[in-house]
């Protein structure tokens, strides 16, 4: 998604809108972690129409952003996780990132 259209995503969605930048990561670190996954786990940035890989995928990414904030000694409740997940996995960001990842390495996970 482009940041135009995550704006509207989020318009639209009652429950989300009023959380989505309540609080956020830093744009330096995001790009760690989205360096440390692309070293590490490129599945996390699977393209395509399988569930089944789309669901390991989100599992991996949540897996690895918990174990990185405990390494990082951030302490967050789960609602301000699911802020910051939300953040790192449905913004223009990871869609950038993952598009990049994607023209670098066509055909690959």
């Amino acid at each position: 998604m482009c940041e135009a259209c995550a704006d509207n995503f989020f318009a639209a969605g009652q429950d989300t809108n009023y959380m989505r930048n309540l609080i956020c990561l830093s744009d330096f670190y995001r790009s760690k972690l989205y360096d440390l996954l692309e070293s590490n786990q490129p599945e996390v940035f699977y393209h395509g129409e399988s569930n089944a890989k789309l669901h390991k995928a989100s599992e991996t990414m949540e897996v690895f952003l918990r174990e990185q904030f405990k390494k990082d000694n951030i302490q967050v409740g789960e609602d301000a996780f699911q802020m910051l997940r939300a953040d790192f996995c449905f913004s223009h960001h990871w869609y950038t990132r993952a598009d990049d990842y994607h023209k670098r390495r066509p055909g690959q996970t």
